[in-house]
């Protein structure tokens, strides 16, 4: 049982560095709220706030499993059902959301060429473009 305790433990400490470094990667990339405040490390290169951020979204879960152990089963099933999804959701998002803003900044720019292109023009070049000569 002390094995068990103690695998389990290195298991969870494992899984909370992999995600805080996940965490830290998507605030790198500008994929989630408050980036630049989980973008920090610390002096020894570690994502701190990603991590800390991981430890107090994880202490009610750890709390409630705590006190109701009878539901542990039901909980770990379920909850690593809807993590799968989400670690599957997210990348996809992330790739979209910069589909989108790539797609949008190519309409912007272009609806500014076009403004451009269309302000009446004040120069010695005809409709054409080309340079008029003027007759005496």
């Amino acid at each position: 049982m002390c094995l068990l305790v103690l695998v389990l433990n290195f298991q969870s400490l494992a899984v909370l560095q992999a995600s805080s470094r996940y965490l830290w990667a998507l605030s790198r990339d500008k994929s989630i709220p408050f980036s630049s405040f989980f973008y920090r490390v610390s002096k020894d290169k570690l994502p701190v706030a990603a991590t800390w951020l991981l430890v107090l979204l994880a202490t009610p879960m750890v709390a409630v499993l705590w006190t109701y152990p009878q539901i542990v089963p039901a909980v770990l099933y379920s909850a690593s059902g809807m993590f799968w999804a989400f670690v599957f959701v997210s990348p996809v998002a992330v790739c979209i959301r910069g589909r989108v803003e790539s797609l949008l900044t190519c309409v912007s720019s272009r609806l500014v060429d076009t403004s451009i292109a269309q302000a009446p023009r004040t120069s010695r070049f005809g409709s054409r473009g080309s340079l008029e000569l003027e007759s005496t």
